[in-house]
């Protein structure tokens, strides 16, 4: 994973554990969503500009959170 667990609770500012596993399993289809959208199957694509594909993660990952999501506005303000 590009971005740990751990990253993500702070960047949502949750201190508990009772939604790890939501988390892990946001954090996997986060990932998932920045790989297609520059459509590789390698990590290490997201990892040679780890800076910037980890925000787009964290951002994905927190905006579930939102009332209504359209995937394809969505993919473009990644």
């Amino acid at each position: 994973m590009i971005v740990s667990l751990k990253e993500v609770k702070n960047y949502l500012r949750i201190e508990f554990d009772d939604d790890n596993k939501l988390l892990y399993q946001l954090i996997d289809t986060a990932q998932k969503l920045c790989m297609e959208i520059v459509r590789t199957d390698d990590i290490a694509v997201l990892n040679a500009d780890k800076k910037t594909y980890k925000t787009a993660v964290l951002y994905a990952v927190a905006y579930p959170q939102r009332d209504e999501i359209n995937t394809p506005s969505f993919a473009c303000k990644l």
